[in-house]
């Protein structure tokens, strides 16, 4: 089963053949990423992911066991951090691939994984950029460590 997203018509021409070249390529180098399939015209067909949990729910969260809460919690700064490990030839030096919304609200916890969602976040940038804003990592590394254990 597919999902199709409608991409913002400003953004459209951000996804190119090179940022889609960039994803796939991450998404091979780390599977936690929601599979992006192609992208046509305004639409982003990606694989559907059923009967998950969005980390920003924690109530749900917090019914699962401790081992499972402690998998999340680990995978979700795992996930993040590996972002600035991922090179590519289209990447100079200076610049990452990464998921410039990051938060609780874009993972999902599904079939035993976590997955990072909303791929159209993702972005070329460098790390001094105002784009990527740790705060929001940072955040939901706060409120997962308060609320679930």
């Amino acid at each position: 089963m597919m999902y199709v997203k409608k991409l913002r018509a400003r953004d459209i021409e951000k996804y190119n053949k090179e940022w889609f070249e960039l994803y796939t390529n991450y998404q091979m180098y780390d599977d936690r990423v929601v599979k992006v399939f192609k992208i046509q015209n305004d639409k982003m067909y990606m694989e559907h992911l059923q009967n998950g949990i969005l980390l920003s729910e924690i109530e749900r969260l917090r019914l699962l066991p401790y081992t499972t809460r402690r998998f999340i919690f680990e995978q979700m700064i795992q996930i993040y951090t590996n972002q600035f490990y991922f090179k590519h030839k289209l990447l100079r030096d200076e610049q990452v691939f990464i998921h410039a919304d990051y938060w609780l609200k874009n993972l999902i916890y599904t079939n035993d994984r976590v997955v990072l969602i909303d791929p159209d976040s993702f972005l070329v940038t460098s790390i001094g950029n105002q784009y990527i804003r740790f705060s929001k990592f940072v955040d939901s590394v706060n409120i997962l460590q308060y609320k679930l254990f």
